[in-house]
C-alpha cells in the first residue's frame, strides 16, 4: 500500500502557531493547529482554516482520548462553524481508512475532502450590531416546503440591511437569501420561506450588511434561485442559526 503521511510523524510542525486558535487541554502530548494538512496517498495541503488534530498511536480498545481548542472569532464573525472527525488507519502506514462519520451524499467536507460533523457556534459579541431572531418555526422542526418564518429584529445601525437567508447543508452548502427583512413598529416580521428538497436539513438565520453591493447581491432574483457560495463582503450573521428538516 502507499505511504500515508496522514498524522505528522514527527513534532517539525509544532513550531506554527494560530494566534486565533490554540489547544488548551488534550489527552496526548502529539497535537497542535496546523499549518497544513495531508490527503491519502501522501499529498501535502496547505490549510487555508485552522486545523487543531490530535494524534495517538497505537490507540488499544477501550482507551478515551480528547481535544479541547479555544478559538478567538473577529469582531466581525457572527459565527464560527466547527467541522468535526475522527480517522483510524487498520495498519500503521497504510490509507487504508476508516472514517467518522462515513462519506455521504448530505454530509459536508471540510477543507482536506473527508466527510465532518458539522457544528454552528454564535459569537454574541459579534451581535451588537443588530439582534435578530427566528421565533418560528423551531430549531429541529419538520417543516413543509413553503412555511411561514416570523421573527424579530432590532438595534440595526443606521444603513445597515437585514435579510433573512437560508443554507442548505447539502449541494455545496449554498446561502439562499429569501428577503429583505422590515420589521414592524415593534420589530416583529413574517414572510414565507422555501425548503426545496424532502429529507434534506436547512440553515435558517439571519444576516445585516451595510455594503451597498452586498445589499444588491442579497436582494438578486438570481441569488435567490442559485444560491451563493459564500456571503457577500461585509456582510454579519446577526442571529442565532437554526436547523429545520424537510418533511
Amino acid at each position: 500500500m502507499p505511504t500515508c503521511a496522514f498524522c505528522p510523524l514527527t513534532g517539525a510542525d509544532c513550531k506554527y502557531s494560530d494566534p486565533n486558535a490554540r489547544v488548551i487541554d488534550v489527552s496526548s502530548p502529539c497535537n497542535k493547529v496546523l499549518k497544513a494538512g495531508s490527503l491519502c496517498p501522501a499529498q501535502t495541503l496547505v490549510v487555508q482554516r485552522p486545523v487543531a488534530e490530535l494524534w495517538y498511536k497505537p490507540w488499544p480498545a477501550n482507551d478515551t482520548h480528547f481535544l479541547r481548542v479555544r478559538i478567538t472569532p473577529t469582531l466581525q464573525a457572527a459565527r464560527v462553524t466547527l467541522y468535526l472527525r475522527v480517522s483510524m488507519r487498520h495498519l500503521a502506514a497504510s490509507c487504508d481508512l476508516v472514517m467518522l462519520p462515513p462519506a455521504a451524499a448530505a454530509i459536508p467536507q471540510d477543507q482536506q475532502g473527508f466527510a465532518v460533523e458539522a457544528f454552528d457556534v454564535i459569537n454574541v459579541t459579534a451581535l451588537s450590531h443588530g439582534i435578530a431572531f427566528v421565533t418560528s418555526p423551531a430549531d429541529g422542526a419538520a417543516v413543509g416546503q413553503t412555511i411561514a418564518v416570523k421573527g424579530t429584529l432590532s438595534s440595526l445601525a443606521p444603513g445597515q440591511r437585514a435579510f433573512l437567508v437560508t443554507r442548505s447543508t447539502a449541494f455545496g452548502r449554498r446561502f439562499f437569501p429569501i428577503k429583505e427583512i422590515a420589521p414592524d413598529a415593534a420589530g416583529r416580521w413574517a414572510m414565507d420561506a422555501q425548503y426545496a428538497t424532502p429529507g434534506y436539513s436547512y440553515e435558517t438565520l439571519v444576516v445585516a450588511t451595510q455594503n451597498p453591493a452586498s445589499a444588491q447581491a442579497l436582494s438578486s432574483q438570481a441569488n435567490r434561485v442559485n444560491g451563493l457560495t459564500a456571503l457577500p463582503d461585509e456582510t454579519a450573521i446577526i442571529s442565532p442559526v437554526l436547523r429545520v428538516r424537510r418533511r
